[in-house]
């Protein structure tokens, strides 16, 4: 479950040093799968924009390979003008303890 909290902190900090928003939103939502959506209405960038942002900036890999590790998925949604989000699907086992 860190590795899930240190990408929604991630993710809310890119929005907040990159996009300018005015709302940044971030359920997270258990049911066989843990989803977090962490969105925003910021600036967004193009899909071209994202392969020159990974050079000298570690915000998006570092992401990827924690839902990685997490055996999920990263996806980032976004364009120019309309905001990103950024999507982590990664699979919840629940513990039950034996009495």
């Amino acid at each position: 479950m860190h590795h899930l909290v240190c990408i929604g902190q991630e993710a809310v900090t890119n929005a907040l040093r990159h996009a300018v928003p005015s709302i940044i939103s971030a359920p997270a939502i258990p049911c066989g799968l843990v989803s977090l959506s962490v969105k925003d209405d910021g600036r967004g960038f193009r899909a071209s924009d994202k392969l020159a942002a990974l050079y000298g900036h570690f915000g998006i890999p570092v992401m990827e390979e924690r839902a990685r590790k997490l055996g999920g998925s990263l996806r980032v949604e976004t364009s120019a003008g309309n905001g990103t989000e950024i999507l982590v699907h990664v699979p919840f086992r629940m513990q039950v303890q034996g009495g």
